[in-house]
């Protein structure tokens, strides 16, 4: 134990802290304001340097603001799922106001209204933005329960069959065309609706409904050029050219933005549903 003294009456003018020799301590003491590593404090507490909290245990409050509202800094948990919480207080008995949680696990994923991300931010609630929405993904997808017989390789054609499932196309001019299977070569969906487990127990896959994705293909029915609209082919999972205008309709999936002379192949399609 270290004894300290004050030389003088503390006054407005903040006076350093001796210990029990004479030499100065890390700490300062004005009437309403103390310092700790300066020697003078700007406010009722002002440190220079860190601050380490040692309290540990679920619950555990580590840091209590009495604010307007009040919010608490505290341990979630306990053990490796241990999170960080800020929660607003003002419930009956000092408990969580319902959705004012933000929560940092030990993961690194970020909920805000939840107790629980499963996701990187994980946001229970509504989300403003005043700004742009920057997606690094091309294109629009959805999931669907797919078909046990169907193929769900990305890049292939799908189709929608009974008990709201898609299946892989088989026939050309197909009115049932749905979109492609999201996800091949380089592009990732920018945005995935309906995504949840399936009630059938159905494998369920993202199937992009608009914007730039990978399509299976086939040239030999006819030639692909940069531009042409695209529908279904009768090889499986694969899209063609439409070179009928009188079937098209209702068929087709996008437009082509490169070629494809023969064969099979891999071809970038901006789809559009029509």
């Amino acid at each position: 134990m270290v004894d300290l003294q004050i030389d003088q009456n503390i006054s407005g003018t903040a006076q350093p802290v001796k210990d029990a020799v004479g030499n100065a301590s890390a700490l300062s003491l004005a009437d309403d304001r103390v310092g700790i590593g300066l020697t003078t404090p700007n406010d009722t507490l002002d440190v220079w340097g860190g601050i380490t909290v040692r309290r540990r245990g679920d619950g555990a409050v580590l840091l209590d603001l009495r604010t307007e509202r009040s919010w608490q800094l505290r341990q979630l948990g306990s053990g490796p799922g241990t999170a960080l919480e800020l929660v607003s207080i003002g419930g009956a008995g000092g408990q969580p106001v319902a959705n004012k949680n933000l929560i940092i696990n030990t993961t690194g994923n970020v909920g805000i209204g939840t107790t629980a991300p499963q996701a990187t931010l994980d946001v229970n609630g509504s989300i403003r933005v005043a700004e742009d929405v920057i997606l690094v993904g091309a294109d629009c997808a959805e999931e669907f329960d797919i078909a046990t017989d169907s193929r769900v390789e990305p890049g292939t054609v799908m189709v929608i069959g009974g008990r709201r499932q898609l299946h892989h196309c088989e026939r050309p001019y197909d009115r049932r065309a749905a979109g492609i299977v999201s996800g091949l070569q380089d592009e990732r969906p920018g945005i995935v609706l309906g995504r949840r487990r399936s009630t059938t127990g159905s494998t369920r896959v993202p199937v992009a409904l608009a914007g730039t994705v990978w399509c299976r293909a086939e040239a030999d029915t006819a030639p692909i050029d940069v531009g042409d609209l695209l529908t279904t082919s009768a090889v499986p999972g694969h899209a063609m050219k439409a070179t009928d205008s009188a079937r098209a309709f209702g068929c087709v999936i996008g437009k082509a933005m490169d070629t494809l002379n023969s064969g099979t192949g891999l071809v970038p399609v901006l789809v559009s549903l029509q």
